[in-house]
């Protein structure tokens, strides 16, 4: 591992393409003008980049769904497959104008599976990794709620056996459902964006 050095470079990468995607203003956060636009200050993304994109975690389970806010996610998550047995359906287009992609495993193996040909999603270099034994669903969202501007939740399950996690290496959590969340929620007291995530 490196020093500090690197992972600051690819925030203030990631903050590029959130300032590109954000129009600021000078006015944090209107409550009377829904639509308007509102301004995420680098501190205040910075712990939600260390926590999906700089802190290796795997998460094996049969299905998973992914949820998330399409500013700033969506120049994060990579997609690894073997075409010959994993299917990359077409991007679906909800009426809420979310966009889903799905990946799903096509080799028909019940046990034994080589864990690199299982669908596969992750989040920067060195971030959140995440394998599915059947089916990982990827929903990318507009966010609408100024309170709530960036957000992710993966769903992982699985019918037979236990959904697996592990942190840096380790083995963490085993169950038959695991959750990940983490979100920038508005503080009205601190007058700010602040990071909440959780594992569960």
């Amino acid at each position: 591992m490196g020093g500090k050095g690197v992972p600051m470079r690819r925030l203030a990468l990631l903050l590029v393409c959130l300032t590109l995607a954000c129009e600021t203003t000078a006015d944090r956060v209107n409550k009377d003008d829904p639509e308007g636009d509102i301004t995420i200050k680098p501190d205040e993304i910075e712990p939600m980049a260390n926590f999906v994109l700089e802190t290796q975690r795997l998460l094996v389970a049969d299905f998973v769904k992914i949820q998330c806010s399409s500013q700033f996610f969506e120049q994060q998550i990579g997609y690894t497959r073997d075409p010959e047995v994993v299917l990359r359906t077409p991007v679906e287009i909800l009426p809420d104008g979310s966009r889903v992609v799905t990946l799903k495993s096509i080799h028909g193996q019940e046990s034994n599976i080589n864990p690199d040909t299982l669908p596969r999603v992750y989040f920067g270099s060195s971030g959140l990794q995440i394998r599915a034994y059947r089916e990982i669903r990827i929903y990318m969202k507009q966010p609408k709620d100024r309170d709530k501007p960036l957000f992710l939740r993966v769903d992982a399950r699985s019918e037979v056996g236990e959904a697996t996690l592990w942190v840096s290496g380790r083995r963490q959590m085993e169950k038959p459902r695991i959750l990940i969340e983490s979100a920038l929620l508005w503080s009205a007291e601190k007058e700010r964006y602040i990071h909440k995530s959780a594992v569960d």
